[in-house]
Order: C-alpha cells, then sequence, then structure tokens
C-alpha cells in the first residue's frame, strides 16, 4: 500500500504542531519592580523582584534606545542584594532614551521555560543621565 505522504513529513508536521515551549508546564513567574536607577556619567542599575516561586535564577533583558530594540541579553544571571536583582549598564549615550524590559529563566542560556510575559517595561529620560 502506498501512502501520499512519507515518514518523514508526517514527522516534521508532527513537530511543527507540537513546539518545544508547550513542555513548560510551571512556568516563572513575571518580574515586577522594576527600577533605573543612574549612576556615574554613561551608566545605570537596573533592578527587579523575582516573582518566581521557584526561584528563578536566570533572566533575559530587552534593551531599547530612542523606541528601537538595540540588544537582548538572553539567559543571563543577576547581582542579587536581599530580594532585589539587579544589573549594571555602562558606555551608555547620555542623549538616548533608553527602556528595559526582564523576564524570568529557569536555565542559562537560550535553554527552560521563561515568565509568559514580560515586565513593564522601564525608561529613563535622558536628563536623567549625568554628564
Amino acid at each position: 500500500m502506498k501512502l501520499p505522504f512519507t515518514l518523514a513529513t508526517l514527522m516534521v508536521t508532527v513537530a511543527l504542531a507540537h513546539p518545544a515551549r508547550a513542555a513548560c508546564s510551571d512556568r516563572p513567574g513575571t518580574p515586577n519592580q522594576v527600577l533605573i536607577t543612574p549612576g556615574a556619567p554613561g551608566q545605570l542599575r537596573l533592578k527587579w523582584h523575582n516573582t518566581a516561586r521557584e526561584g528563578a535564577a536566570y533572566w533575559d533583558i530587552a534593551i531599547f534606545r530612542n523606541n528601537k530594540e538595540i540588544q537582548g541579553l538572553t539567559g543571563i544571571s543577576a547581582s542579587k542584594l536581599r530580594d532585589t536583582y539587579f544589573h549594571e549598564f555602562t558606555g551608555l549615550e547620555s542623549a538616548a532614551r533608553y527602556c528595559f524590559k526582564v523576564r524570568a529563566r529557569t536555565q542559562a542560556g537560550s535553554q527552560g521555560c521563561v515568565s509568559l510575559l514580560w515586565s513593564q517595561s522601564q525608561c529613563l529620560n535622558p536628563r536623567w543621565l549625568p554628564r
């Protein structure tokens, strides 16, 4: 009996219908209380609270300059002080506006489950950066 499709076609169809993301049954919570603190010229500290009950230890950070996404950090670890996580940024342009969003990740790099949602975006106007 000849079938109108091959086994390989069937396997590809099944793989596309069930993405790997669907396996994340216990996603970490969305970080909240995101705050930007200016530092020395061209520097700032991004802070946030972890809402993940399982204690997510890795983070994705989306970075926007003048409303355009310029970079993303994926699966990074961050410094922690009590219940607050933070990451320091340097080399920023003082005349640019920077915005940041954070989400939790269960494993380093691009592996693991991520928060269903990104945190609310927080921005820093250029006039707040020391010159």
